[in-house]
C-alpha cells in the first residue's frame, strides 16, 4: 500500500501517540489513556516512499497484483536458519491442504531438489492476508515459538487500508471476538473444501449469550486519503490478542471495514484485501538464533 503516506509524518503520529495521553476507544467507551505497546520498546514506522504529504489518492487501478491470473504467486524468503523459515506470504494464497497453490507448496516449490525438513507453522495467516509468516524446521523449534504467541511474546504490527477517515489519530479496541451464527441454514458459509464439518467461518463482536473471546487491538491512524474515490483511512494495527478475523472484525465493529474484505466489507470491486502483516518480533532464545525482528516492503 505505498505511496500512502511518508516516514517523517508517520513516525511523528506514532510517536505522538506514545509521548501523550489520548482519548481511545475501549469496548466502545472513551478513555484518557496511553497506548499500550508504548512499553515494547522502540518500534520503527514503515520506510515508505512516494509520500503524498497532503494525503494519499490512490486509484484502485494503480494497484498491482503480486501475480497475474493463471500466474503462480512468487514466495519471497525473508529469513532462513537451521530452526526456522521466515516467508512473506502471497495474498490469495491458503496456507495448506489440497489445494492447487498453497504456502507449503510455494515453498517447496522455491528450493527445489534440495531436501527440506517438515515444515510447521507457528502461526496462521488469512487466505487474503499477505506479509510475515514463521515457519519452524524441527519440534523444538515449534514448541518455542508456539509457546512465545501463547503467551503473547510475539509483538505483530500489521499495516491495512480501511474505508472512511478515521476520527481518532489512535483507538484501542478491546471487545471479545464470537462465532458468526448464521440466521437460517442457507446464509452458511463454509470453507472451500467443506473442512470443519460445515461450520460457518466468519466471526463477528461477542453479544449477550454468544460472549467469545477476550480480544484487543490499537489502531494507529497514518494517513487520511481517498481510495478509488472514497474516503480511507491507511492504518498501523497492533494486535495484543490473536483470535480469528481479529483486525477485520474489529475494524468493522467500529465502522471501518478494509478495503477489498469480501467477507466483512463486501467489497468484490477492489483487486485484493488491502492487509498486510508488516512486522513479526520473536523473543527466540540463544539456543536458537537469539532475537528475531522481521519486517517486509509496504506492499
Amino acid at each position: 500500500f505505498a505511496g500512502c503516506c511518508g516516514r517523517d509524518k508517520m513516525t511523528n503520529w506514532i510517536y505522538a501517540a506514545l509521548a501523550t495521553a489520548l482519548g481511545v476507544v475501549v469496548g466502545g467507551a472513551v478513555t484518557d489513556t496511553l497506548p499500550r505497546w508504548q512499553s515494547w520498546g522502540e518500534w520503527r514506522a514503515p520506510q515508505l516512499e512516494g509520500a503524498q504529504p497532503g494525503g494519499f489518492n490512490e486509484n484502485k487501478a494503480a494497484v498491482q497484483p503480486a501475480y497475474g491470473e493463471g500466474q503462480v504467486p512468487k514466495l519471497e524468503i525473508l529469513h532462513s536458519d537451521n530452526n526456522y523459515l521466515i516467508v512473506n506470504k502471497p495474498y490469495d494464497v491458503r496456507m495448506d491442504g489440497d489445494h492447487d497453490v498453497t504456502v507449503l507448496s510455494l515453498i517447496h516449490k522455491h528450493f527445489g531438489s534440495d531436501p527440506l525438513p517438515p515444515i510447521h507453522f507457528a502461526h496462521r495467516l488469512d487466505y487474503a492476508t499477505s506479509g510475515v509468516l514463521c515457519c519452524a524446521l524441527n519440534k523444538k523449534a515449534i514448541r518455542t515459538a508456539c509457546g512465545l504467541f501463547e503467551r503473547r511474546e510475539v509483538r505483530k504490527q500489521y499495516l491495512a487500508v480501511c474505508f472512511g477517515h478515521i476520527e481518532q489519530d489512535f483507538c484501542e479496541i478491546e471487545v471479545p471476538i464470537a462465532d458468526f451464527v448464521p440466521a437460517a441454514e442457507a446464509d452458511r458459509r463454509v470453507p472451500t473444501g467443506g473442512q470443519n464439518s460445515g461450520k460457518d467461518f466468519r466471526m463477528t463482536v461477542g453479544v449477550e449469550g454468544v460472549i467469545g473471546r477476550h480480544a484487543h487491538t490499537n489502531v494507529t491512524v497514518l494517513e487520511r486519503g481517498l481510495y478509488d474515490g472514497k474516503p480511507a483511512s491507511k492504518v498501523l494495527l497492533s494486535p495484543l490478542t490473536g483470535r480469528r478475523h481479529q483486525l477485520r472484525v474489529h475494524l468493522l465493529h467500529i465502522g471501518h471495514p478494509i478495503v477489498g474484505d469480501y467477507t466483512y466489507a463486501k467489497d468484490e470491486t477492489s483487486p485484493r484485501m488491502m492487509l498486510h502483516a508488516w512486522r513479526l518480533s520473536l523473543p527466540l532464545p540463544p539456543a536458537l538464533g537469539g532475537h528475531l525482528d522481521i519486517e517486509t516492503p509496504d506492499p
